[in-house]
């Protein structure tokens, strides 16, 4: 009689703390947090766009009671974080934030997959990068320090082309085109390169813009003309 006892005890005890578990260590929970989050992050609540946040997936993790979260949002502006006395130009900008949740708490925040938004700085690259972060580094500056681009909108995507010339070997220039855009980032085949951007853009304004960006998201001019 005690061996049933204690052998039912035991399933109705893992019943019992499953129905107790707090809602925050389920994937609706989870889910619930990133959102919350992100709506009260100093990216979104500088400039984001209410209407735009919208859930893209959730992943559930290896670790326990852990899942990352894709939210998809734009901001009025480039840039992230608190962007308070900076010059910005006003452009749509869309944005892509990973955030993993476990056991109820954020551990990480991330968004463009450049973007730390818990250390509230960019991340640190420790290999090659892809020329991608120096394009998106690269417009990300000009529409922030230059005024007068107001309207000026990146594209949702790009077209890509390996425009390296035949026969070199060492280097790489990739060129991204794309709604009045034309962005060449060339790089050498090392392992922290600086990368050399020429932005070219034809719209509603129209100007030309060279400088180069490193692994940490630092951002050099070296020229910049308004042509209209």
């Amino acid at each position: 009689m005690l061996a049933l006892m204690v052998a039912g005890f035991f399933p109705l005890l893992s019943i019992c703390a499953w129905q107790t578990r707090p809602a925050a260590y389920t994937e609706g929970g989870a889910t619930l947090i990133a959102v919350h989050y992100l709506k009260n992050s100093p990216t979104f609540r500088f400039d984001g766009i209410p209407d735009s946040v919208r859930v893209d997936g959730v992943e559930t993790l290896r670790c326990p009671w852990t899942w990352e979260v894709t939210i998809a949002f734009e901001c009025r502006h480039a840039g992230y974080g608190d962007r308070t006395g900076m010059m910005l130009a006003q452009v749509i900008t869309p944005h892509e934030i990973h955030v993993v949740i476990q056991r109820g708490e954020v551990i990480r925040a991330v968004i463009d997959g450049r973007w730390d938004e818990l250390k509230r700085g960019y991340l640190v690259q420790s290999e090659l990068g892809p020329p991608e972060f120096a394009r998106d580094a690269a417009i990300e500056y000009v529409l922030q320090k230059h005024g007068g681009l107001g309207g000026v909108r990146t594209p949702a995507s790009w077209e890509t082309r390996d425009i390296t010339p035949p026969g070199l070997v060492g280097s790489s220039t990739q060129q991204y085109i794309g709604d009045g855009w034309t962005v060449n980032v060339s790089y050498p085949m090392v392992l922290s390169p600086t990368y050399a951007v020429e932005i070219d853009y034809e719209g509603n304004v129209s100007f030309r813009w060279r400088g180069t960006v490193d692994q940490g998201g630092d951002v050099e001019e070296l020229e910049y003309v308004r042509i209209r």
